[in-house]
């Protein structure tokens, strides 16, 4: 782990990484897609030349972080071939100096997607992440040198299959 603000990095002795990373995608009907995932680390610093940091927790990285989204894909009537879909993120807090007293907020962030297409010949798809145009810090490597998250992304995309 390399930590410090610009121009003053150096890199940690050792950090014990322990955690889980879970996903799931399950079609709860022939409509209904599920997605979840969710991640929970344990991370403290182990070796190091500066005592005072053993038994902390490095700078920038979340302990926990999660998602979960539906996606509605119309299979039949009038609006076949329509799909809904909306979904939610959690960035768990972080550190944003070295010997934890600072801590960077953990954040939420919505995401929705449209799209219609004909199964297996072409789809138009407009998805838009951090739909509320939330602010927020994503990370920070120091107290001085910290990151905002992406604002509110549009992208417009169409798949053709030929």
């Amino acid at each position: 782990v390399v930590t410090g603000s610009f121009q003053n990095e150096r890199q940690l002795g050792e950090v014990n990484s322990q955690g889980i990373e879970l996903e799931a995608k399950a079609n709860l009907t022939k409509e209904l897609q599920l997605t979840a995932s969710a991640t929970a680390y344990d991370l403290e610093i182990t070796k190091e030349e500066d005592q005072s940091l053993i038994g902390k927790q490095p700078v920038t990285v979340p302990t926990e972080m999660a998602s979960l989204g539906l996606d509605y894909t119309f299979r039949q009537g009038v609006l076949q071939g329509l799909r809904l879909g909306g979904g939610v993120r959690y960035q768990g807090a972080s550190f944003a100096d070295e010997s934890n007293n600072n801590e960077v907020p953990s954040a939420t962030v919505y995401d929705i997607g449209v799209g219609y297409g004909v199964e297996d010949q072409w789809q138009l798809n407009l998805n838009v992440t951090n739909l509320l145009d939330k602010e927020y810090v994503a990370g920070c490597s120091s107290i001085t040198a910290c990151g905002y998250a992406e604002g509110r992304a549009a992208l417009l995309t169409l798949n053709v299959n030929w």
